[in-house]
C-alpha cells in the first residue's frame, strides 16, 4: 500500500492529523498569512490550531479594524491568482488597493464605539453596587436605553438594580445620580442591534413629556420661575416639605406640586394643564390639585404661614424694622402688623354651594377676597379668606 504524506500546516509546516485539518479560507486569515510569510497562500491550504490562535490574538488586538476583510471571498491581486508556489511580493500599493476595494464593496456588519460602561456583573446593582439577589430586578431594554441617553453609560444586558430605585417599574430620578461607572470600554454593536437601539430611542422620545419636572435638568431657573413662580432650589425644598404625599402610577410628587403651582401661577384651565403635563384628563388635574392642597395644609402651612409658626418675641426681634417701631409703637413689646386684601377671580365651580358663596354682586364674578397679614419686613404670617 503506497504511503501518503500527512498534510502540513502552511505556517509552521507541522504535520496534521485528520481531526486537525482546517482550511485557511478566503478571508482575513489568508491575507494575514500572506503578509506574514511573504508567499502565495491558497484557500485550501491547511493551518494548525496553534498558528490560528496567533492570528486570533492579533485580530483581538486590532479591535475590529480589519473585520471587513472577512466578508471578501477573493482578493483582486494578480500575484495571488498564480497556481505556482512562487514568492508573492506584497507592497504598500497592493495593500492600499485591497483596503480601497474593501471600503467600496464591503459594508461592515458591526461598528466599535468607545464608551463608558457599568460593571458586567449580574449579581450587584448598577446604581448602589449592593449584592441583594432577592430584591434585585433585571433592567429592561428600554430602561437600559434611558440610562444611556441620560448618563451616556452603557449597561450590559442582564444587569440588575434594586427595587428601591424603581417606582411603578420606572427608574427614579435620584437613581441616575448614583450610577457606578466601571471603566472605559468599546461597545461593539451589530447592524441588527443598532436598528433595535434606534427604535428604542424613538420609543423613549415619544414617551417624553412636554413638562418633565421629574427630570431636574429639564428646565433652567428661568424656566422654573416662568412656570411655577419659584426657583429650582425653592421648588426642590417645597417638594421635600410635603412628606405626606407619595408617588403614584399617575404622577410623581414633583409633577403634582408643579401642576398645582402652575395652576396658581398661570391660571390655566385643567384641560390645558392635562395636555401640558401629559395627564389623562382634566379630572386627574383636579384630583392632583386637591391632594397637593391637603398636603400643603398639613406639612407646609403650619410651619411657614400659620400664626403658630412664629412667636411674638421672634417677630418683634427679627422681623420688625426700626422705623416702624419708632413711628407706630409706644411700648418696646408692641408688634406692627400690615393687613392687605385683594381680589382673586376664580372659575365657576360645579359645586352650587361654593358657587353661591364665591359670587360677588359688586364685581358680578366668582372670586375670593383674601386678607394677608405680614410683618414690616414682608414675613407672611397668615392669610384669611
Amino acid at each position: 500500500m503506497p504511503h501518503t504524506s500527512r498534510p502540513k500546516c502552511v505556517d509552521c509546516e507541522r504535520g496534521l492529523d485528520s481531526n486537525q485539518l482546517r482550511e485557511v479560507g478566503a478571508g482575513l486569515l489568508r491575507l494575514f498569512l500572506a503578509v506574514r510569510l511573504s508567499k502565495h497562500i491558497r484557500c485550501d491550504d491547511m493551518i494548525c490550531q496553534k498558528c490560528r490562535s496567533q492570528f486570533l490574538k492579533w485580530q483581538q488586538k486590532m479591535e475590529g479594524d480589519f473585520d471587513n476583510y472577512d466578508n471578501v471571498a477573493e482578493f483582486d491581486m494578480i500575484s495571488m491568482n498564480n497556481d505556482d508556489d512562487s514568492v508573492m511580493s506584497v507592497g504598500i500599493g497592493n495593500v492600499a488597493t485591497i483596503y480601497s476595494n474593501a471600503n467600496i464593496d464591503i459594508q461592515p456588519n458591526s461598528i466599535s464605539i468607545p464608551i463608558f460602561r457599568c460593571s458586567k456583573s449580574h449579581q450587584s446593582c448598577v446604581f448602589c453596587d449592593e449584592k441583594d439577589s432577592c430584591s434585585a430586578k433585571v433592567l429592561s431594554r428600554i430602561q437600559r436605553t434611558i440610562i444611556f441617553l441620560k448618563c451616556g453609560i452603557f449597561v450590559a444586558p442582564g444587569s440588575r438594580c434594586c427595587t428601591s430605585h424603581l417606582c411603578e417599574d420606572e427608574l427614579t430620578i435620584k437613581s441616575f445620580d448614583h450610577i457606578h461607572v466601571s471603566k472605559p470600554d468599546r461597545w461593539k454593536i451589530g447592524s441588527d442591534e443598532f436598528q433595535i437601539f434606534v427604535e428604542d430611542i424613538r420609543i423613549v422620545l415619544f414617551k417624553q413629556k412636554k413638562f418633565d419636572f421629574d427630570d431636574p435638568s429639564c428646565f433652567s431657573d428661568e424656566g422654573y420661575q416662568a412656570i411655577v413662580g419659584l426657583s429650582k432650589e425653592q421648588f426642590n425644598h417645597l417638594v421635600n416639605t410635603v412628606s405626606s404625599m407619595q408617588n403614584s402610577h399617575v404622577r410623581s410628587v414633583r409633577v403634582a406640586v408643579a401642576v398645582f403651582l402652575a395652576k396658581l401661577r398661570l391660571g390655566l384651565s385643567n384641560r390645558v394643564l392635562a395636555v401640558l403635563f401629559n395627564l389623562e384628563n382634566k379630572r386627574v388635574v383636579s384630583h392632583i390639585n386637591n391632594q397637593v392642597r391637603k398636603a400643603l395644609m398639613k406639612d407646609f402651612v403650619p410651619y411657614h404661614l400659620d400664626l403658630k409658626h412664629i412667636t411674638r418675641e421672634t417677630a418683634i426681634e427679627e422681623h420688625q424694622t426700626t422705623i416702624a417701631a419708632i413711628l407706630h409703637t409706644n411700648k418696646p413689646d408692641q408688634l406692627c402688623v400690615i393687613a392687605d386684601t385683594t381680589y382673586l377671580f376664580i372659575q365657576k365651580s360645579s359645586n352650587n354651594q361654593l358657587q353661591r358663596k364665591s359670587y360677588s354682586m359688586h364685581k358680578h364674578k366668582n372670586l375670593v377676597k383674601p386678607m394677608i397679614l405680614t410683618t414690616t419686613v414682608s414675613l407672611s404670617s397668615v392669610t384669611f379668606s
